[in-house]
């Protein structure tokens, strides 16, 4: 059936205006309702900007860890938006693949829900989709969050720790949400085309990764993957900025599926590894999506992670031959011995070469 879907971007930009009317101009545009906040709050020195279009919403900056590292952008006023019933499905263009170091980057969504009395200290929920790298950038991409995958955050004073959330907001009753980046050092540019709220599953044809430039690139992409997760994994652990571990896990996880599935969409890998990440990172989208709610991301995480560093382990090596090589050819039999050389007849002699008959013989005749 067709999904059921509702633009979330349709609410965040203003009507047309025009912009240089004061001097008899006709240019249009859009003022995105989306808000930018960077870790300028905390001494930090990350920036980021968003503009909109009818295109999309754009969201670009650059992430800096020194005395901070986070920029988000927030989208207010929505009223108790429904979050979709399977969840949320996110079309965008891929960023260039040079400026990502061949690894995705992950985004975090985080939803927040009325003021309560139940719920006064900030409590939200968070769920994260990876951006893959292309070459050129601007190749289409998509994300799927499933509705199962949201993981509760506690205020960022209280160092992301959920224990202390008594009633998180639902996702029926969304009044903010925010797109961000933490602790991602380097340039980023998001072009959102579509933020959908599903309430039936998408079709596969919908989710759509961008394969490597080029098999040779699998081993760096990989390698990069990994240890953008795994640095990611490790703040989280720390509460570092406020952040809570389920939600950097959750963006290791990301970071990790969209490079698996990258591999397994590029030609030229060999088809035994590319079978191999392709399910490992479905089975990691089946854990996110299972009914009554995924599992912890460390869980989750501690499934994938072997599985890209057995296969990145695997591709580091000589690769094997993308066709089986032909079986050696069966041994000649043995040669016969040679045959003994042929008798040659003598020729028949002529008739004229043959001595003439004998003459039979005679008595001697007596003389008288």
């Amino acid at each position: 059936s067709l999904a059921t879907s509702f633009d979330i971007l349709t609410l965040s930009s203003d009507p047309l205006v025009t912009v240089d009317g004061v001097m008899g101009g006709q240019s249009s545009g859009r003022a995105s309702r989306w808000t930018v906040t960077v870790d300028g709050v905390m001494g930090g020195q990350s920036s980021g900007v968003t503009s909109g279009s009818a295109g999309g919403v754009r969201f670009n900056g650059h992430i800096s860890t020194d005395g901070g590292g986070f920029s988000y952008m927030t989208l207010s006023g929505l009223g108790g938006l429904s979050l979709g019933q399977a969840g949320l499905l996110l079309k965008f263009e891929a960023m260039d693949f040079a400026m990502l170091g061949g690894a995705p980057l992950s985004f975090e969504i985080e939803a927040a829900g009325r003021p309560s009395l139940c719920n006064p200290q900030g409590c939200t929920l968070t769920a994260a989709f990876a951006v893959p790298p292309s070459d050129p950038a601007g190749a289409f991409a998509s994300a799927f969050v499933p509705r199962s995958d949201w993981k509760v955050k506690g205020p960022w004073w209280l160092r992301g720790n959920s224990m202390s959330c008594v009633c998180p907001p639902s996702l029926d009753d969304v009044v903010e949400i925010s797109i961000g980046l933490y602790f991602q050092e380097g340039a980023y540019d998001l072009y959102l085309r579509e933020f959908l709220t599903m309430d039936d599953l998408p079709s596969p044809r919908s989710l759509v990764t961008p394969p490597l430039p080029n098999a040779s690139s699998a081993v760096g992409a990989l390698r990069a993957a990994l240890r953008r997760a795994a640095f990611l994994d490790e703040v989280g652990q720390g509460g570092k900025g406020g952040v809570g571990a389920e939600q950097m896990a959750s963006a290791a996880v990301a970071v990790l599926a969209s490079s698996a599935t990258q591999v397994a969409f590029t030609d030229g890998v060999p088809m035994m590894v590319r079978d191999s990440l392709g399910e490992a990172a479905a089975a990691s989208a089946a854990s996110r999506g299972q009914a009554g709610g995924s599992p912890s991301a460390s869980v989750t995480l501690a499934e994938l992670k072997p599985a890209v560093e057995q296969w990145l382990d695997f591709l580091r090596k000589p690769w094997p031959p993308l066709t089986p090589p032909r079986p050696p050819h069966p041994p000649m039999p043995p040669s016969p011995p040679p045959s003994p050389p042929p008798r040659l007849r003598q020729p028949s002699p002529s008739p004229a070469s043959l001595p003439p008959p004998p003459r039979p013989w005679r008595p001697p005749v007596a003389l008288l």
